[in-house]
């Protein structure tokens, strides 16, 4: 099975639901989770809860990637969390840093390539980087999550 799941292409990250007791908290590139934890309600009326499948999944989505994509999680519409391999994870909150870094975070999933502090900032005030995370952030993204190359270029520090 784990072989199988690993030859599939283009699907993301799944989440498995095992009848069973299997150990471990992935399988292949998948959150793997025990069906019977995740039901309520008495019987007969059982039922699935939404609310904490999408939380095992939340939880142990980066183990299943391997720690090995950029990517960017949205909670909700103005937060969420950057993942980086080799340097971890960064949450970032406000919704022009949200936009920022998404647009960071895809030009590097297209290319990967750089991207110009003026398109990074397109459709947001005219303010500096800096000023838009604030310096103790920008200070913290500098240094483990993105770089630039060149200036005025930018891109996930990897």
């Amino acid at each position: 099975v784990d072989t199988k799941l690993r030859e599939r292409k283009g699907g993301g990250i799944g989440l498995i639901m095992q009848a069973g007791n299997s150990f471990g908290l992935c399988l292949a590139g998948n959150v793997l989770t025990r069906l019977v934890d995740h039901l309520e309600g008495p019987l007969p009326d059982l039922s699935l809860s939404l609310k904490s499948l999408e939380s095992t999944y939340v939880e142990h989505h980066v183990l299943a990637m391997g720690g090995q994509v950029v990517e960017f999680v949205p909670v909700g519409v103005s937060a969420g969390t950057l993942f980086v391999p080799g340097k971890g994870n960064i949450d970032i909150s406000g919704e022009h840093r949200v936009r920022l870094i998404k647009r960071l975070v895809d030009a590097h999933n297209s290319g990967p390539s750089t991207i110009s502090s003026d398109d990074l900032r397109q459709g947001i005030t005219d303010q500096s980087l800096a000023n838009i995370f604030g310096q103790p952030l920008w200070d913290k993204l500098k240094a483990d999550f993105i770089r630039s190359p060149k200036r005025p270029l930018w891109e996930i520090a990897i």
